[in-house]
């Protein structure tokens, strides 16, 4: 298999990429210390200016692997629209006077009084 690139053809050398499989073992991700291993080959294999394409098919197998664990370990979205609009008022400490008495947001109508801003 070759992979064609702006100004070289490269080959796929399925020996190498085998050699590789074998060096870092990617499996089905069951703990968060595998998911750290994982993560910092991922990370080692990022670092290199230039990757062969087999060292380029392995970093994409273990990246789909760790985002398969993370999906399932991790709630990254687990709030809603309105959570994350009343953090974001929070978090940049909005005075009153900074916001709309009523505003409306994703159909929903929210009030100033709806939150406690930050007195500097």
């Amino acid at each position: 298999m070759t992979k064609i690139t702006g100004k070289m053809t490269l080959t796929f050398n399925p020996i190498i990429y085998s050699e590789l499989l074998s060096k870092h073992q990617p499996r089905i991700i069951k703990s968060e210390e595998e998911n750290e291993k994982f993560l910092a080959i991922v990370e080692e294999l990022l670092s290199r200016p230039n990757l062969t394409p087999e060292e380029d098919a392995v970093l994409e197998l273990l990246v789909r692997l760790i985002e398969d664990f993370e999906d399932k370990h991790y709630e990254i979205n687990a709030s809603t629209p309105h959570s994350r609009l009343l953090h974001l008022i929070e978090a940049r400490s909005l005075e009153k006077a900074e916001k709309s008495e009523n505003f409306w947001f994703e159909g929903r109508n929210y009030r100033s009084s709806q939150w406690s801003a930050r007195n500097q």
